[in-house]
């Protein structure tokens, strides 16, 4: 739910009170404040929180804080997003090939995020929206089908970078609508980026942990050896193959109904 109000007197180094008909929120609530000369200071109040003492001039140092928590905040929200991500995981098979397809991933998408918010190269949204879940379709497809000889397999970094610049568009959208701060947009760009890697990279953390977890007790339940570290990446493992065919059903729902919405446009 979004909420726009005008304060003609001006609220700098007021206290802002949030009231809600449903009480504290279960959800982190963002807050953005343009003064008359467009100045603009973003803050993101964590669940529970109904307090902010608006600052009369947001200093860079807030105004990184403030950023790198929206871009983390992004990450964790897009849940097509950590799916793609999801599948670059599987499709790597590695912890080598890991590695270098998320930094091409990262990459990529940090090209097109900030090409897009400078306003350089823009997209329709709906139609990015839509190529994002379909390229979330691709990868649980390949990954369905097992290690075979097409390009997605044999160089995933080459996917995943070209996905990743579809993505940033994606990111950029998000940016845009928050809008930068005027006096200092590079570095509300730098640490909304900087955010975004940070809960991507917590993301493959707790995802990566999760899957040693779940293989490790596979491997005890039938009294074989516990694999090396490597090989809990193992793409033909029967846990990633279910996780593809789950995955993909989603995507190709969030895919219908964003065609459907860029149709009726």
């Amino acid at each position: 739910m979004a909420l726009r109000l005008s304060c003609p007197d001006g609220i700098a180094g007021k206290i802002l009170r949030l009231h809600l008909p449903t009480g504290t929120p279960a959800v982190s609530t963002m807050i953005a404040v343009e003064n008359r000369s467009g100045q603009r200071q973003v803050n993101i109040l964590s669940p529970g929180e109904m307090l902010w003492q608006i600052p009369e001039e947001e200093s860079l140092g807030n105004i990184a804080l403030n950023y790198a928590k929206l871009g983390i905040t992004h990450i964790w929200a897009g849940m097509d997003h950590l799916l793609f991500v999801c599948c670059l995981v599987m499709l790597a098979g590695s912890f080598r090939r890991l590695l270098i397809t998320i930094s091409g991933f990262t990459i990529a998408h940090s090209v097109t995020l900030a090409l897009s918010t400078l306003q350089l190269v823009n997209l329709p949204i709906a139609s990015v929206e839509a190529a994002i879940a379909l390229s979330v379709v691709f990868l649980a497809l390949e990954i369905a089908r097992g290690p075979g000889n097409t390009l997605a397999w044999r160089y995933p970094l080459l996917a995943a970078s070209l996905f990743g610049l579809l993505h940033g568009f994606g990111f950029a959208a998000v940016l845009q609508e928050i809008g930068l701060p005027p006096m200092a947009l590079a570095t509300g760009l730098l640490f909304f980026n900087l955010g975004v890697e940070v809960g991507q990279v917590l993301f493959v953390a707790a995802l990566l942990l999760v899957i040693m977890l779940i293989e490790k007790s596979i491997t005890r339940l039938r009294g074989t050896a516990s694999l090396r570290l490597a090989g809990y990446l193992n793409p033909s493992a029967p846990i990633c193959v279910a996780t593809s065919y789950l995955v993909g059903a989603l995507a190709l729902s969030w895919f219908a109904e964003r065609l459907q919405i860029l149709l009726s446009t």
